[in-house]
């Protein structure tokens, strides 16, 4: 896994243009990252979910390499406790940005930023409105990180069950209640999906999930 996600790391480093050096030191900057202890769903391999998703869209993109790098940095920092990940996650961008892209890329550089910083609520326009979809790749990026909520429903339970152990240092009863809060959220608005393409394929499954799993965090507070 860590070897593919290396390679596609360098391709990607290579297409925009990246010191050799550069990509790599920053690539063992990553894996370290997604590789804290304190992580069971929003590791390496949330990243390799996503980019084999991604190769399913990835002639729908316009810009593939800034997706990539998004993908790589969105969740670069991920700790359960805090409220500013998505912000600390984009500063990270711009570090690595500055050594050797900000000034070949400002304006792609800015887009990472932004799509980073959508991450923190998963929502926009298109999420809000009835039979509405776009098919940018900001919409595509988030659609990619919200594509697990349409897992089957076995391999659901296993992303559950990674979330609860990323929170262990809370209590069940107020685990079960801001969890069921969090997923009330999502199916709250009238599209999870913001893409035709995962709109078609996930939604209603996403949906059945995500209820399914809410009814099991009520039931767990009643206990």
């Amino acid at each position: 896994m860590i070897s593919s996600l290396q390679d596609m790391w360098l391709e990607c480093n290579m297409n925009l243009g990246m010191q050799e050096n550069v990509a790599a030191k920053w690539w063992n900057v990553i894996r370290e990252k997604y590789s804290e202890e304190h992580r069971a769903y929003h590791t390496l391999a949330h990243l390799e979910e996503m980019f084999r998703n991604m190769e399913q869209c990835r002639i729908a993109l316009h810009e593939p390499e800034l997706v990539s790098l998004t993908v790589f940095f969105h969740d670069v920092i991920y700790e359960p406790k805090a409220r500013d990940n998505e912000e600390k996650s984009a500063e990270l961008f711009d570090n690595f940005a500055a050594e050797d892209l900000q000034s070949k890329f400002p304006d792609g550089c800015l887009k990472v930023k932004e799509w980073i910083l959508a991450t923190k609520t998963h929502r926009t326009e298109v999420h809000m409105t009835p039979d509405l979809y776009r098919n940018d790749d900001l919409h595509y990026f988030l659609d990619l990180d919200m594509a697990v909520l349409g897992r089957d429903p076995k391999d659901y339970q296993e992303y559950a069950s990674q979330i609860r152990q990323e929170y262990h240092h809370l209590p069940e009863s107020e685990f079960c209640t801001g969890r069921a809060e969090v997923l009330k959220k999502f199916v709250a608005v009238p599209n999870i999906y913001a893409t035709k393409f995962f709109r078609d394929k996930l939604e209603q499954r996403a949906r059945e999930n995500i209820s399914m799993e809410i009814k099991r965090l009520e039931q767990s507070t009643k206990r």
